[in-house]
């Protein structure tokens, strides 16, 4: 290594250690650290001079110490990159969490690592946050359970008289409404939770090899959730889009997912209008507060997509969300949804959702998308995407490798967006066969 090199290297660590308020260090391959910045005071109480020279293994939790030393070993092999976590020991005696970047630096002569370059930071309080949603979680998966047993009682002692059947249903729906309105002031962790509940996306991958998920909430949860269910021939795929976003969004989303775990994985429901039908009823009940069907203003947008492998063809109902399709010969087309949503309105006025059957060919790609994208506003004049526009967005796409579409629809949203802000949650699944 050149004198030249090293004083520029020192000189670049300086600078770095002199401004960042995470802690910067060098270790030796073996794991001594050759240098630290001064945060290691605030972060671990000690002073630069009393780490430089020791082993870094020294301050690790016992627990974690045979994770670290796996990932020591692969970095020295591989030369690459790591991120991860672990507890290290500060000067008070106490275990913290660090969240640590490790770069191997080369020898520019030898190619051999010289020194790793390693950046942490204190992520104690977002683990005890962790940790804290996770009890928050199965506090409301007991109350919830508590809840089903006893509705599911109270439901088996009816006499079958009408009136009391309807007196005790709208009894355990006050009660479970106001639960809930209890369990949204207590849940300050709505991200982890609705990630926890909702499916997740590497099993629709699972199913559909060939496609995207393109999520990008408007704040830290997302009031668009994407379900899907799976059993024998059948193939579920619903795209939602509550009313509102944030916590409020998402806390409709896992009712919204509850209600179709019930209805497709429990009963076996497969005719999406059936699901939208019966989805409308349940979700009404849920949100009713004891009042009246037409206090319930909160409510959902749907698109219901089955598909038949024994058949080889798809059936789509929606509630305000249309179905992009793109067959095999790249004709592209717009199935519009029916022109109401689910909740939101009066329980009384019967709603019939259209029911579209399509022969399913090898090459057809088909979207579902909530309004998200196309509500953005931006662009030379700053208004909004509007529909048409995305319409002919992922027909340009459409004939595009499956996987560069998502960037491509990525692309597309930042370029318009600019520097105004996000005004809704966005969702948009693609899947091709």
């Amino acid at each position: 290594m050149t004198t030249d090199f090293m004083i520029e290297k020192a000189e670049r660590y300086r600078l770095l250690a002199q401004f960042s308020t995470d802690i910067i260090s060098t270790l030796s391959p073996e794991g001594i650290y050759t240098f630290i910045s001064p945060a290691c005071k605030t972060i671990l109480g000690y002073e630069p001079d009393d780490l430089i020279g020791t082993l870094a293994y020294n301050l690790i939790h016992p627990d974690d110490i045979e994770t670290i030393g796996i990932l020591h070993m692969k970095m020295l092999s591989d030369k690459g990159k790591y991120t991860f976590s672990y507890r290290i020991r500060n000067k008070a005696g106490k275990y913290i969490w660090l969240e640590t970047t490790s770069q191997p630096i080369l020898n520019p002569e030898t190619g051999e690592i010289d020194e790793i370059i390693v950046v942490s930071r204190d992520i104690t309080e977002r683990i005890q946050m962790q940790q804290k949603a996770a009890t928050e979680m199965e506090k409301v998966r007991e109350e919830l359970e508590l809840m089903v047993e006893e509705r599911t009682k109270l439901l088996q002692l009816a006499n079958g008289a009408l009136r009391d059947e309807i007196n005790k249903r709208t009894e355990v729906t006050r009660q479970m409404t106001l639960k809930n309105k209890e369990m949204t002031d207590s849940i300050q962790y709505a991200r982890r939770i609705q990630k926890a509940v909702l499916p997740k996306a590497d099993r629709f991958y699972n199913m559909f090899p060939e496609s995207f998920i393109f999520s990008k909430a408007k704040d830290i949860v997302n009031g668009d959730f994407l379900w899907f269910h799976e059993k024998g021939d059948k193939q579920v795929i619903i795209l939602s889009d509550c009313s509102g976003h944030g916590v409020p969004g998402a806390f409709m989303s896992i009712i919204g997912n509850d209600l179709l775990d019930t209805i497709v994985a429990c009963e076996c429901e497969t005719n999406p209008s059936q699901i939208l039908q019966k989805l409308e009823e349940r979700l009404i009940v849920a949100l009713q507060n004891g009042g009246s069907a037409d206090e319930v203003k909160d409510g959902m947008d749907l698109g219901v997509c089955v598909i038949d492998k024994a058949k080889n063809e798809l059936t789509y109902a929606g509630a305000y969300r249309p179905l992009f399709v793109r067959n095999a010969n790249g004709d592209f087309c717009e199935i519009a949804g029916n022109p109401f949503s689910i909740g939101g309105g009066a329980m009384g006025r019967k709603k019939e959702f259209k029911v579209t059957t399509i022969a399913l060919e090898k090459g057809t790609t088909f979207y579902l998308s909530s309004d998200g994208y196309y509500s953005q506003f931006g662009g030379p004049q700053g208004k909004k995407f509007m529909k048409s526009k995305f319409r002919e967005t992922l027909k340009a796409i459409s004939a595009e490798p499956i996987e560069e579409q998502k960037d491509s629809l990525l692309n597309v949203l930042a370029n318009w967006q600019g520097s105004n802000e996000q005004v809704d949650d966005i969702l948009v699944v693609g899947f091709r066969f």
